[in-house]
């Protein structure tokens, strides 16, 4: 799914639940408000920080495991790079997890 507007928001409709993350990040309260989005998606999708942090070095990332459950639980900020890396690795890793056609696996 393509970023939006610049703030972190949960598609809804009749496909699989997505998010989005989009624009600059600004605020610290923005940067918490994508933290918390992320976690409900890996909370929803049955993934644990550690898939997420696989899926993100799989496609790049350089940030570490412990690096990515401080940041899912509020207690670390990310760059922007980052944040929008681990959107996809999200998005990658429920998709892995799915079968076709299944929420979960994005359109």
């Amino acid at each position: 799914m393509r970023a939006g507007p610049s703030v972190a928001r949960e598609a809804r409709g009749p496909g699989p639940r997505t998010f989005t993350v989009g624009g600059p990040m600004s605020t610290m309260e923005t940067a918490v408000q994508h933290a918390r989005v992320l976690r409900r998606y890996l909370d929803q999708h049955h993934l644990d920080v550690h898939r997420l942090w696989w899926s993100a070095f799989q496609l790049g990332g350089d940030v570490g495991e412990t690096e990515i459950d401080a940041y899912v639980h509020e207690c670390l900020h990310l760059p922007p790079a980052v944040r929008g890396l681990l959107v996809r690795a999200a998005q990658t890793a429920a998709a892995a997890s799915s079968p076709p056609g299944h929420a979960g696996n994005p359109a």
